[in-house]
């Protein structure tokens, strides 16, 4: 209910009452009858919707009825159990996310409760639109999980994905045929349009069997951004970004099962800001055909590859990004050994100021340098191998690269020479 000010004050909204004074000539205010029935209706609504029945011969029913609407049912403001919301389709309880989220922020979740929002099934031509942001924050972010529907198939491995070239065109049209096999597989699209994007800050239990697309609109747009918190990424792919594919800056970010990032303008994943990323135990990270580079770890950031890869493919596989595969700019980052970067515009694994990359068993091949080290960076390059069209090791401005073991090769295999210091005090080993 509004405020409803003194009956002789019909222009002032936020009038007060004063008591009347004789003595002092002060006439005190006219109660307008709507102050004394409105607040009457609102306790007798609040009463009647915990279940009680409105008596006089009880004068803590308001204080009874409080917990017992807190405490009850799905759309009690504590949730204390696990609940399931559905979110757009026909029927579902929310139209979108957004009102989703506005409905959560009213609600505390308990350590034995947990929301789940379960997405509808579309894609393609019946995707779901978005044109506002969608922007999750929660201080019980950790039991909140975001699920499509289940998976008409499984997500395609990425060796199956089409790579025909690093070039803007080949990009486009390869962009455009995984797109498509991808919607094979995921039953769930959120579609971005007009420069939207979806933001987590905080934590997030899972977002997972998700397909986030653009329509590659606006400035500096990423459709996925992770600020400040520990999130999980369970199959979930971003093509068509403006910006980033995903751009993870200050989290801890923990990935399952195969998850793409394919077609951005930039970057297909950006980690930063002394974020972490870890791929756990049969995940693979894809970035493909994506303008510069693949996977781009930055500013302290740092990735990992987290348990046995050996029979799950490659855990970080990037291939015909117009730049870099995988780049470690001023941050570390571990490959499993299965690793792979393939016809990239530049360099299958770059590190620079001062980077560090273990690249360990990778394989890098088709781009014009295979390993490059840049300015004080490191890369661990052991029992690589591929073949690059330039050099397959190179390192320069104080930088080292250790290939012992390494089969990699390219019309000049190491700059400088193995074993000898040179381009102004760099060594391959």
């Amino acid at each position: 209910m509004r405020y409803v000010q003194p009956f002789d004050q019909p222009d002032n909204p936020d009038g007060s009452y004063q008591n009347g004074n004789v003595e002092l000539g002060i006439q005190g205010s006219i109660a307008d009858a709507k102050a004394w029935e409105f607040p009457q209706r609102e306790i007798i609504n609040v009463i009647t919707e915990a279940g009680l029945t409105p008596t006089n011969n009880n004068l803590t029913q308001l204080a009874e009825a409080i917990p017992i609407i807190a405490f009850s049912g799905s759309n009690s403001i504590i949730v204390d159990t696990p609940i399931t919301k559905t979110v757009h389709g026909f029927g579902g309880d929310f139209a979108d996310l957004n009102a989703a989220f506005s409905w959560l922020s009213r609600r505390s979740i308990l350590p034995t409760g947990s929301v789940t929002f379960q997405i509808a099934i579309g894609t393609g031509i019946s995707h779901f639109v978005y044109t506002d942001n969608v922007v999750f924050s929660h201080k019980d972010g950790s039991r909140v999980f975001i699920k499509g529907a289940p998976l008409n198939a499984p997500i395609p491995n990425p060796n199956l994905l089409t790579s025909t070239g690093n070039g803007a065109p080949a990009r486009a049209s390869d962009t455009a045929a995984n797109l498509n096999a991808l919607r094979n597989s995921y039953s769930s699209e959120l579609f971005f349009a007009n420069g939207t994007s979806f933001t987590v800050i905080g934590n997030l239990g899972n977002l997972q069997d998700v397909l986030l697309t653009s329509d590659q609109t606006g400035t500096g747009v990423n459709i996925l951004r992770l600020l400040n918190g520990s999130q999980t990424l369970t199959r979930v792919s971003c093509v068509n970004a403006q910006n980033c594919g995903l751009l993870s800056l200050f989290s801890d970010t923990a990935l399952y099962g195969t998850c793409h990032f394919l077609g951005s303008g930039l970057h297909g994943v950006v980690v930063g800001n002394n974020g972490t990323m870890t791929l756990k135990a049969g995940a693979a990270l894809s970035c493909q055909s994506n303008a510069l580079d693949g996977l781009s770890v930055t500013g302290g950031g740092v990735v990992t590859a987290d348990g046995d890869f050996s029979t799950a493919g490659p855990p970080v596989y990037a291939r015909a990004n117009g730049q870099y595969g995988v780049e470690g700019n001023a941050a570390i980052v571990v490959l499993a050994a299965s690793g792979a970067a393939i016809n990239n515009g530049q360099a299958g694994y770059f590190a620079s100021n001062p980077g560090l990359i273990r690249a360990d068993g990778c394989v890098s091949s088709g781009s014009p340098y295979g390993f490059q080290a840049l300015y004080f960076a490191q890369i661990s390059a052991v029992n690589t191998s591929g073949a690059s069209t330039t050099f397959a090791y190179v390192a320069n401005n104080s930088s080292q690269i250790i290939r012992i073991g390494g089969t990699a090769t390219a019309p000049t295999v190491a700059s400088p020479a193995v074993g000898a210091s040179g381009n102004n005090g760099s060594i391959i080993i």
